[in-house]
């Protein structure tokens, strides 16, 4: 009777330790499994995760220069000037991510308006240089769309968001 309450003693304290590593084990290959089985589901969620990250900077940022227009007619001179100062950080930074992330008619359309309402300047210097420039960022974007190439997007609309100036 003593070896069969040792062995059932035994088992019962080995018992919480089995239960524990099958269930780190479970969410060990619950957490890799899906990537390393469904990679263009995974590539494409992170993809979007970045689009509404970059258009929601971009949004917020629009925000940012009504409030700061609102706060120069007010008079409310360094407010504004704060306000502007975070419209340019977040703007910059979204209009770089949407030329690398963003598809292909929203790039387009951004740089669009930007054109149409901004006051944006010729890319100053060697023209060959900011064509290679944009060269690089267009492969960037062959490599994160696959080289889809619906989502080609013209150079001088990826100058005006990437450099803040045309090739036109």
């Amino acid at each position: 009777m003593a070896k069969a309450t040792t062995k059932e003693a035994n088992w019962q304290r080995l018992l919480p330790l089995l239960i524990a590593l099958v269930a780190f084990i479970g969410s060990a290959l619950g957490a890799i499994y899906p990537r390393w089985a469904f990679p263009a589901e995974e590539t494409q969620r992170r993809l979007i995760e970045s689009r509404i990250n970059a258009y929601h900077d971009f949004l917020k940022g629009q925000a940012k220069l009504q409030e700061s227009i609102q706060l120069s007619e007010e008079g409310k001179k360094e407010a504004a000037e704060k306000a502007q100062q975070e419209y340019s950080i977040l703007v910059k930074e979204s209009k770089f991510n949407i030329a690398v992330y963003g598809r292909k008619e929203e790039v387009i359309a951004i740089a669009n308006y930007f054109r149409k309402y901004l006051n944006i300047p010729a890319c100053g210097g060697l023209r060959e240089k900011w064509e290679d420039d944009v060269r690089i960022y267009q492969e960037i974007r062959n490599g994160v769309y696959r080289n889809d190439s619906s989502e080609m997007v013209d150079e001088s609309s990826l100058a005006v968001l990437l450099f803040d100036c045309h090739l036109d």
